[in-house]
């Protein structure tokens, strides 16, 4: 088989095989590749420990975002999310509060935590024109805003260019992973991430699989073969 891989088998190039550690489970290493997105995303926007950040969007690449920030000694991390399940499942990955966006004042909560300052990161990993608009508006003075979600490509981005002029902004876009993979299956083992993991599905029950993702029901969802 070449591409894909819903499959019981695949066939790869010998470039793409990573030995997987034995202190990391099968389940684990199926997070290489979402890991490594989250890891390129952390690494260009210069986590350094004490900063305060953000994140819009509780899905496993936020999740993890908010794992490794954490494992690098960021201050206080806040999780926006709609998903009551998720916004849980944030805490109990290291952010220290989740938002629900639909009902809580996102940015006056920050601004109360972090004594009026606001986050020295932003991350948008829902891939949504308004949640990058809110990065923007939350971020502290002289801050980052990191753009990783995946957007439509039709979807245009407006943004105040006052804002990013008057606020000292910088902005980095962060696209899949770059060398990433032999890393991140050396901290699988050490970041705890089981959780992310909420439902496995046989391979013959793969539309099912995919109804549960996209109802929101799930946060990591995988297909085992038989």
């Amino acid at each position: 088989m070449h591409g894909g891989s819903w499959a019981e088998f695949i066939v790869v190039n010998q470039r793409s095989v990573f030995e997987i550690p034995e202190a990391v489970s099968m389940k684990l290493a199926a997070l290489t590749e979402p890991l490594g997105c989250s890891l390129r995303a952390v690494e260009r926007s210069e986590v350094e420990p004490g900063d305060n950040v953000f994140i819009a969007g509780g899905g496993s690449i936020g999740l993890m975002i908010a794992r490794l920030c954490r494992q690098m000694g960021a201050a206080k991390i806040f999780v926006s999310e709609p998903q009551e399940a998720r916004r849980r499942l944030a805490e109990q990955l290291g952010a220290d509060r989740g938002i629900d966006p639909r009902t809580q004042d996102v940015k006056e909560i920050i601004s109360t935590e972090t004594e009026g300052v606001g986050p020295d990161i932003c991350f948008e990993a829902a891939g949504l024109p308004e949640t990058a608009r809110d990065c923007v508006d939350i971020v502290r003075r002289g801050g980052m805003v990191a753009l990783m979600g995946v957007a439509n490509p039709d979807v245009r981005l407006e943004l105040s260019q006052f804002d990013f002029f008057a606020k000292e902004l910088t902005i980095k876009g962060s696209f899949l992973l770059v060398n990433t993979f032999p890393r991140c299956l050396d901290l699988m083992g050490s970041l705890g991430l089981d959780p992310l993991i909420t439902h496995t599905f046989p391979l013959e029950e793969a539309q099912a699989a995919v109804e549960t993702a996209k109802s929101g029901e799930g946060t990591k969802v995988m297909l085992k073969a038989s």
